[in-house]
């Protein structure tokens, strides 16, 4: 039998204030060990039309030692109709077996504490727990919550489905919600006989019970985490299963998006064929389902067997996109599926560890998608998103991989560019110095030997250290628990070359002078070039302050980071920098987007003039790669955002390099030209476009945009994203209404997030304002609206106008977000001007909003930044 729907309409009203842990004692923060659940058995009711839940859950437990009470989360729940059963027991009297339960709800610390009636101790022993919940389908994309959207056809529907991840289980269900409590789950739902569930397991039963429903019982899972059980009710359908290493494999999506699934599928066989021969392991669950909803904060969640994704990450139509949307969905898919091994078959004891799944499933998203499609360049790709952790790790607000969480609330800060980014790239730089074979080899000791346990990240470093005999964990530990990254500068001294290291900053006063002397163990490849095209290589490990290698006087140049793979910035002699620049076309695509990356560091960081940077602009005409491309265009697009500059000689420069590559390049794909053309194509016409202001692509962008709202097939869909932005930049009412019409009526999920960021671009305050009044009404998805803000408010001319509008909504804003999202639209006032900085940090600091605190102290680091470029080269930096 379901479970009783009578706790239907008991629980308290959600919020998005969570409890207050800062003051609480350890004790209240982490559960004890003194019971410990093994298995759970959940049987849940739901209710869409009255947006509830409810439920009854049976879970296997062991009492460790005598306790007088039993304690787990719940937050949000009512809970009712508690007692425990005594396990083991010989008497066929289920009353002498049983023993009722007192339940105590305990919101202040998200706990619930069950205590024998008759105040007995209970005795070590095994147990079973059984009470009945019940709960409101929140709207805040947290635990299980609901979702209204409309279908193709054009009805509206709710969708019931679940995001646990950090802490938020409790929210479903009364649990053992920190990761190291794994059990097994059983997952039983009730719900509409019209309407489709899924859950982590296959389907193992699915009969009607009566007054319209039906019950979907799931296999068993392995023993996990509580943060990965997930389910989904809805209108959903799914394509027929692919069996790949004898596991069924199937894109779900609602009705009417069927025809968007093809490039998820292919890419999710690929990436699980991939993987369990990568890890050498099978694939731990018994099915795999990939599931889109329409409205999810993250970009996918990594639940076991049932992996949750926004729209635009899971669905896409293959014949119109663009390169890059379909290379997000390859990323995002087969990140999610290396989680099945590295997070849910082995996971992080306690939440610091979170990274680790985060990196080191970044970095083998770019390991699956290279070996999918090795003609789009995916480690060259990686190097620009590197690019952008580096600029937030130069920061001296910036922290280090690892830090220690003493809060489940704390890791919120974790989920970064620092996580992502850099740990992903620190440990390609490993597996670079190590081999890939050998560092494969590591991985495969650590899965084999942790599987369906929880570890800590010096686990994974013991582990490699036991495959290849290298010092891994000395060599990573100055990586992972320092901050910032370091500075290699190179010399050539007589015969030899000489490399030191300091620590990169931007602003050196904001440093301390120890954290100014840190050193790090730094894996460096030195490359020498010859004239007839050849290079020897030099590898070393700079664990001091200084080393030289022997100066080959046949060399032509030198590069320091050869292959692209460290995670440091370089600062050449002007000699040695003058060779590489003769000698550039014989560097790869990292190696020159590490040089104009750095070189962009340089002269933001003081150390080198503007000039230096400026005289690679050259360099826009002839490059063909679009990380290098876009790169380079990114530090002049910095410069027209800044305040103070006057652009219209940089603008002229720009469009006499560029003009000559765009109109080589075309405004459609050519037969037999390399993938990566089309990102090039975009980046170089959308320059021309936004940053130059050229009216000459602005006209042809207008016509454009007009044909392709009428046919689609009419404009290569790698140009889609460029020419909205165009339009939208200099749009009127009549496009306004048009990139609106896409956003309340997408065609593909793509529209809605391209128009929206379209839309942050006008230049015309009035639209600025009627974009804002979309963004705080009701219809706004919270999905989008951090992510709109964000962009709106590195707009030169409207920026300061978005962050007042937003000081006038704060509240409205804290309501609809989660504190985390907020920050993240706080970080992205670096580009205002510098002169309101007290203004911003006094309005952050007076409104309670501790979550602010880091990412506002990045964002006034960088305004400094710019600031201190502006007065010294600004006004000369085009002349």
């Amino acid at each position: 039998m379901p479970p009783p729907a009578s706790l239907m309409g008991k629980t308290p009203a959600m919020s998005k204030v969570r409890a207050d842990f800062a003051n609480r004692t350890d004790s209240e923060v982490r559960l004890p060990w003194t019971v410990v659940p093994s298995a759970y058995s959940l049987d849940v009711m739901v209710n869409l039309n009255d947006e509830r839940f409810s439920g009854e859950a049976v879970i296997a437990l062991s009492v460790r030692e005598a306790v007088s009470e039993i304690v787990c989360n719940a937050l949000e729940l009512a809970i009712s109709d508690a007692y425990l059963i005594i396990d083991g027991t010989s008497s066929p009297d289920l009353e002498s077996q049983s023993i009722d339960l007192t339940i105590e709800l305990l919101p202040d610390i998200e706990r619930v504490r069950f205590v024998p009636a008759d105040r007995q101790t209970l005795a070590a022993g095994e147990y079973t727990l059984v009470c009945a919940f019940g709960g409101q389908l929140n709207q805040e994309m947290a635990g299980f919550y609901v979702s209204t959207t409309t279908l193709a056809n054009g009805e509206t529907v709710k969708i019931a489905t679940t995001q646990m991840q950090s802490t938020d289980a409790r929210r479903a269900f009364p649990c053992w919600d920190e990761p190291a409590f794994k059990a097994t789950f059983t997952i039983a739902l009730t719900i509409p006989e019209l309407l489709v569930a899924l859950s982590n397991g296959s389907v193992v039963s699915d009969e009607a019970v009566g007054d319209g429903m039906r019950q979907v019982v799931f296999a068993t899972t392995m023993v996990m985490s509580s943060y990965l059980v997930a389910y989904c009710v809805g209108p959903f359908v799914a394509t027929d299963p692919v069996i790949i290493k004898g596991v069924p494999l199937r894109i779900v999506t609602l009705k009417g998006q069927e025809h968007l699934t093809s490039t998820a599928l292919d890419i999710g066989a690929h990436a699980l064929e991939y993987f369990v021969d990568w890890f050498g392991r099978e694939y731990p669950a018994d099915k795999l389902d990939l599931i889109a909803v329409p409205d999810f904060e993250a970009g996918a969640m990594e639940n076991l067997g049932l992996v949750i994704f926004r729209e635009t990450t899971l669905l896409v139509d293959a014949n119109t996109a663009s390169r890059f949307d379909i290379e997000t969905v390859a990323d995002v898919v087969s990140h999610e599926v290396a989680h099945m091994w590295f997070g849910d078959l082995v996971t992080m004891q306690w939440w610091e560890g979170i990274w680790l799944n985060e990196a080191f499933a970044t970095f083998c998203e770019v390991l699956a998608v290279n070996d999918w499609k090795p003609e789009w360049k995916r480690w060259v790709t990686e190097a620009s998103y590197k690019g952008s952790s580096m600029v937030v790790d130069g920061l001296s607000s910036t922290r280090p991989i690892e830090f220690p969480v003493r809060l489940p609330s704390d890791a919120a800060a974790m989920f970064d560019t620092i996580t992502y980014q850099k740990g992903g790239a620190v440990l390609r730089m490993l597996e670079q110095y190590l081999g890939a074979d050998r560092f494969r080899d590591g991985i495969r000791n650590y899965i084999s030997t942790h599987a369906f346990g929880n570890t800590v990240t010096t686990d994974l470093w013991d582990a490699i250290e036991v495959t290849t005999g290298e010092p891994v964990r000395a060599l990573m530990d100055t990586w992972i628990y320092q901050k910032g990254y370091p500075l290699v500068t190179a010399v050539r001294e007589g015969d030899t070359i000489r490399v030191d290291q300091n620590r990169f900053t931007y602003l050196a006063e904001a440093w301390s002078d120890a954290e100014r002397n840190t050193l790090w163990s730094i894996p460096i490849v030195v490359g020498q070039l010859f004239a007839d095209g050849t290079r020897k290589t030099t590898r070393l490990l700079l664990d001091g302050s200084t080393a030289s290698i022997p100066a080959d006087p046949d060399a032509v140049a030198v590069v320091v980071n050869a292959g692209g793979t460290g995670y440091f910035r370089t600062v050449l002699s002007d000699q040695l920098l003058q060779q590489l620049l003769d000698n550039v076309s014989m560097l790869d695509e990292i190696e020159r987007f590490n040089l104009v990356s750095d070189t962009w560091a340089s002269v933001l960081a003081g150390m080198a003039p503007a000039s230096q940077f400026v005289a690679l602009m050259p360099m826009l005409g002839t490059e063909r790669d679009p990380s290098v491309w876009s790169v380079l265009a990114n530090g002049f697009d910095v410069v027209s955002r800044m305040s103070g500059i006057d652009l219209t000689l940089m603008r002229a420069r720009l469009v006499e390099t560029i003009q000559p590559l765009a109109d080589d390049l075309g405004t459609s794909a050519r037969p037999g030209e390399p993938q990566r053309n089309g990102t090039l194509r975009a980046a170089v016409w959308s320059t021309l476009g936004l940053l130059c202001q050229d009216k000459v692509t602005i006209e042809w962008a207008r016509e454009a945009r007009e044909a392709w709202l009428i046919d689609r097939a009419s404009l290569d869909g790698d140009l889609v994203d460029a020419v909205s932005a165009i339009v939208a930049q200099y749009g009127n009412p009549s496009t306004f209404e048009k990139s609106l019409e896409l956003v309340r009526h997408p065609v593909v999920p793509q529209d809605v997030p391209r128009e929206l960021n379209a839309m942050a671009g006008h230049l015309d305050p009035v639209l600025v304002t009627r974009t804002l009044d979309y963004l705080w009404s009701d219809v706004t998805r919270a999905q989008d609206l951090p992510y709109v803000l964000r962009a709106m408010l590195v707009n030169r001319d409207n920026g300061i106008h978005v962050w007042n509008a937003i000081i006038g909504r704060w509240e409205a804003l804290r309501a609809k977000l989660s504190p985390t999202s907020v920050a993240r639209v706080v970080e992205s006032i670096y580009l205002l001007p510098p002169q309101r900085v007290n203004e911003i940090v006094s309005f952050v600091e007076s409104h309670h909003f501790p979550e602010g605190k880091l990412p506002m102290s990045r964002a006034i680091e960088r305004l400094r930044v710019h600031a201190r470029l502006i007065a010294s080269d600004g006004s000369a930096l085009f002349v």
